[in-house]
C-alpha cells in the first residue's frame, strides 16, 4: 500500500494524529529509499525542495494539538453538574453541593492515563489581599438602610464576605475582632501552601470515585477552607466522548465577589469557540433565554465575536412532565405511558426555542444595508443545535450512579444525551487539530504525486515542440494570476474604506449617548455601588443575582451598534472578497489546465496520461491550498474579533480606574451621592477619549486584518505561479530528453 493511500474517513479523531504521523514515516522511508538515493546527484535542487516540504509537514505534526473548548452557561438549578456527569458517563462532579458562593470554573478533558487527575488553580496572594482589603473597606460607615426595602443587599454582601473570610482563616469574625487584623493574621498551613503555589495543586487518583470525592470536598463549604481561593479546577480522565480534543467547561456565572474568579469566567465566555446555554425546561424558557442572551449580553457577544454558528441550547429535566398536560400536545387523556408524552414535549420545546432565537436575533439593532446579514444570522441561530435531555434517565438506564426513580424512558436514545455525544463528535471532526492532520495527509498525497509525475516525465520524453506551447500557457496564466491579485487588493481596499466611513457616525453618536448609560447608575444600591468600585467596575449582587459592569455600560452605546456591522464586514464583505479571489484564481487555474491538455491533444495528437495527471494534480493542489488559506484567514478574522470584544470594555475600565480608586474611599452618610458624582463625572469627561481610543483599536485591528488578507492573496498567487511552473518543468524535462 502506498504511504498516503489509506482512507482517513473511518479513523476517529483520537487516532487521526497517530495515523498521520505513521503515514509521514512511511512517506519518508519511500522518499529516502526509492527517490533520494537514486536522484540526489542528478536533481539536487528538486530533492532539497521536496525534503523541505516533508520537514514542514513533520513539524506541523510535532506542534501541540489545540483543545476545543465548549463553555456551558446556565441559570441556577439548570442541572449542569448532572448533565455533565451523564455526558461523561461517570459520576465526576458533585451534585447539589456547589452553592453560588462556592462554585468555580470546572473544565473536563480526556486522558489516556489510568484513573484520573485534578489540577486546582488557586488565586494569587495578591488576589486574596485585594479581597480582604475590599472587605475591610466595606466595613467602613456607609448609608443607612433604615426605612428602605433594600437592606437585604447590605446583609447579603456581608454574609458572602463573612463566609469566605471565616472559611479561609478558620476563625469567626468575632474571634478576628477589628477587620484590619485580617491583613496580619496567620493563615492555616494548607491555605499558605495554596497561596504560595504558582502552578496550583495536582492530585492523581486510581478511580473516578476517589476523584469525585476529592472535588466534592473542595466545594463543600462546611468542610473545606480552600473553596474561596479556587479559581479553576481542571479534571482529566477516561472520557471517550471527549477523546477528539474536546474540553467541556462549566461556568458558574458572575455570582462571586472574587474578582480573579470573575475574570476566569469572563475570559472563557469571550474566547471559548463554542457556547452552550443550559437551563431547566421546568422553568420559563422565555425568561431564562432573555436573562442570559439579552440582559446578560450573550447574544451580542456571540455575534460580535463571530460565534453565531457555535451556539447550542440544552434544556434539562425533559422527563418532568405530568399526564394531565397530554391534551395540550394533541395526545389522548387516557395515555398510559409517558414515553410518547415526553417525546412530544421535547419536540414542542425545541420548536419554541428555535422560534424565540429567531425573534431575538431579528431584534438586534441594524441599518438598512445590514438586513441581509440579519436574516443570515437569524437562520444560523434558528438552525442551532437544540437538545432536550433527561440526564437522570440516561444515567439510570446506563447504570451510572445509584438512581432508582422511574423516569418513563426505556431507550437511552430518547434521553437526548446520545444526541449531545453526536454533536461532540462532529465538533471534534471539525476541530483545528483534526483538520491539521487531514491537511498534512493531503500535503503528503500531493507531494507524492508531484514527485512521481516528475520522474514519470523524465522516463517518458515528449515532443520538443510541446515545451514552447506549455511555456506560453504558463506565461498567460501568470498574467491572469497577477490580474486576480490586483483586483482582490482593490476590492479589499474598497470594503475597508466603506466600513470605516460607516463607523465614523456611529462613534460620534455614541459619545452623545453616554449620558443615558451612566444615568442608570442612580438606581444601584449604595453597598453594591461600593462593591462595584472596589472591583474596578464589575460586581454581581448576591441578593438579586444582577450583574453590574460599569465598563460595559460605557461601551454599551457603541457595542449595541457594532455586532451586526461587524458581522456584515468581517463575514459577509471580507468573505465575499476572499471567495471571489479564490474562485477567480480557480477559474484561471482551470483555464491553464484545459489549455495544457489542449496542447497535448493538438501537438502530440494523443491524450498523454502523464501530462493529463500533472494537470489534474495542479487543479487539485490549487484548490487545496486555496481552502487551506481560507481556513487560516477565518481563524485570523475570528481572533481579531475576539481581541476587539476584549479591548473595548477594557479601554473604558482603564479610563475609569482613577474614579474607582477615589470612590472606594468614600464613607458615611451621603456616600452614594459622592460616589455617583465621581463616577458619572469621570465617565462623561472620559467619553470622548474612550471612544477615540476604541476607534484607534478598531482601525489598528482592521489594518492588521487587511495585511493578513493581502498576505493570503500574495501567498496564493505565489503558490499558483509555482504550481504552474512545476507542471511546465515536468513537461520540459521530457522535451529536453527528446531533443537529446
Amino acid at each position: 500500500m502506498s504511504p498516503t493511500s489509506r482512507s482517513m474517513k473511518a479513523i476517529s479523531p483520537a487516532d487521526l494524529l497517530q495515523e498521520t504521523r505513521h503515514q509521514t514515516e512511511l512517506f519518508l522511508k519511500w522518499f529516502s529509499e526509492e527517490k533520494t538515493q537514486a536522484a540526489s546527484r542528478t536533481y539536487p535542487r528538486e530533492i532539497q525542495r521536496w525534503r523541505k516540504e516533508v520537514e514542514s509537514i513533520a513539524e506541523s505534526l510535532r506542534q501541540e494539538r489545540p483543545t476545543t473548548q465548549i463553555a456551558l452557561v446556565g441559570t441556577t438549578g439548570a442541572g449542569k453538574s448532572t448533565l455533565l456527569n451523564a455526558i461523561l458517563g461517570r459520576v465526576v462532579l458533585p451534585v447539589g453541593v456547589m452553592e453560588p458562593c462556592t462554585a468555580f470554573v470546572t473544565s473536563v478533558r480526556h486522558s489516556t492515563r489510568q484513573g484520573g487527575s485534578v489540577h486546582v488553580e488557586f488565586c494569587s496572594r495578591e488576589d486574596w489581599r485585594r479581597e480582604v482589603e475590599a472587605y475591610v473597606e466595606s466595613q467602613s460607615p456607609g448609608e443607612s438602610d433604615v426605612g428602605t426595602t433594600e437592606g437585604g443587599e447590605t446583609t447579603a454582601i456581608a454574609t458572602v464576605a463573612r463566609k469566605r473570610i471565616e472559611a479561609v482563616t478558620g476563625k469567626t469574625l468575632a474571634e478576628i475582632g477589628d477587620p484590619k487584623n485580617l491583613l496580619q493574621i496567620d493563615l492555616p498551613e494548607e491555605v499558605e501552601r495554596a497561596l504560595s503555589s504558582d502552578r496550583g495543586a495536582e492530585q492523581y487518583f486510581e478511580s473516578t470515585n476517589e476523584l469525585h470525592e476529592y472535588v466534592k470536598g473542595l466545594v463543600h463549604a462546611e468542610k473545606s477552607s480552600l473553596w474561596p481561593l479556587v479559581n479553576r479546577v481542571e479534571i482529566s480522565g477516561s472520557f471517550p466522548c471527549l477523546a477528539g480534543g474536546i474540553e467541556l467547561v462549566d461556568l458558574p456565572g458572575l455570582n462571586d465577589p472574587n474578582e480573579a474568579r470573575i475574570d476566569v469566567t469572563r475570559k472563557y465566555l469571550r474566547h471559548a469557540p463554542f457556547i452552550w446555554l443550559v437551563f431547566s425546561m421546568k422553568r420559563s424558557m422565555t425568561k431564562d433565554i432573555q436573562e442570559i442572551l439579552v440582559d446578560g449580553k450573550m447574544l451580542r457577544r456571540l455575534v460580535f465575536s463571530g460565534r453565531a454558528g457555535a451556539f447550542a441550547l440544552i434544556g434539562t429535566h425533559a422527563d418532568e412532565i405530568d399526564f394531565d398536560v397530554a391534551p395540550q400536545f394533541g395526545l389522548p387523556d387516557d395515555l398510559s405511558t409517558r414515553t410518547e408524552l415526553i417525546q412530544k414535549y421535547r419536540e414542542t420545546w425545541k420548536r419554541k426555542a428555535r422560534k424565540q432565537l429567531d425573534e431575538l436575533v431579528r431584534g438586534l439593532p441594524a441599518r438598512d444595508d445590514e438586513r441581509e446579514t440579519i436574516s443570515r444570522l437569524a437562520g444560523e441561530f434558528k438552525n442551532a443545535k437544540v437538545h432536550a435531555v433527561s440526564a437522570n434517565a440516561y444515567m439510570k438506564l446506563e447504570k451510572i450512579g445509584r438512581l432508582r426513580k422511574d423516569y418513563g424512558i426505556e431507550d437511552p436514545n430518547d434521553t437526548g444525551i446520545p444526541g449531545i455525544h453526536s454533536q461532540l463528535n462532529q465538533i471534534a471532526l471539525a476541530a483545528d487539530g483534526v483538520q491539521s492532520s487531514r491537511a498534512a495527509i493531503e500535503r503528503l498525497r500531493h507531494l507524492k504525486e508531484e514527485i512521481e509525475q516528475f520522474f514519470r516525465a523524465r522516463a517518458r520524453p515528449k515532443a520538443a515542440q510541446a515545451r514552447e506551447h506549455i511555456d506560453k500557457r504558463v506565461a498567460s496564466f501568470s498574467t491572469a494570476v497577477d490580474t486576480v491579485h490586483h483586483d482582490g487588493k482593490q476590492q479589499l481596499k474598497f470594503e475597508h474604506t466603506r466600513f470605516v466611513e460607516k463607523m465614523d457616525p456611529i462613534f460620534e453618536k455614541t459619545v452623545r449617548e453616554v449620558n443615558r448609560a451612566v444615568d442608570g447608575w442612580r438606581t444601584i444600591h449604595w453597598a453594591t455601588l461600593r462593591a462595584i468600585a472596589q472591583r474596578d467596575g464589575c460586581f454581581r449582587s448576591p441578593s438579586t443575582g444582577k450583574t453590574y459592569d460599569l465598563n460595559e455600560d460605557l461601551a454599551e452605546p457603541l457595542l449595541d451598534q457594532l455586532p451586526v456591522a461587524f458581522e456584515k464586514y468581517f463575514t459577509d464583505d471580507l468573505g465575499r472578497v476572499s471567495h471571489d479571489f479564490v474562485v477567480k484564481l480557480g477559474e484561471s487555474g482551470k483555464s491553464f489546465g484545459e489549455g495544457a491538455q489542449l496542447v497535448i491533444g493538438i501537438v502530440l495528437d494523443a491524450k498523454d496520461e502523464t501530462l493529463v495527471s500533472q494537470v489534474r494534480w495542479f487543479e487539485e493542489k490549487l484548490a487545496h491550498v486555496s481552502e487551506e488559506a481560507k481556513s487560516k484567514l477565518k481563524a485570523a478574522v475570528d481572533a481579531r474579533r475576539r481581541e476587539l470584544d476584549d479591548s473595548l470594555p477594557a479601554t473604558a475600565r482603564d479610563h475609569m480606574q482613577p474614579a474607582y480608586k477615589k470612590a472606594r474611599l468614600e464613607q458615611g452618610p451621603g456616600l452614594k451621592a459622592r460616589m455617583l458624582a465621581l463616577l458619572q463625572s469621570c465617565a462623561l469627561k472620559a467619553a470622548g477619549p474612550i471612544y477615540s481610543s476604541m476607534k484607534v483599536d478598531l482601525l489598528q485591528n482592521l489594518d492588521e486584518l487587511d495585511r493578513t488578507v493581502a498576505a493570503m492573496f500574495h501567498q496564493l498567487s505565489e503558490n499558483a505561479h509555482k504550481l504552474a511552473r512545476t507542471v511546465a518543468h515536468n513537461a520540459n524535462i521530457g522535451a529536453e530528453e527528446a531533443i537529446g
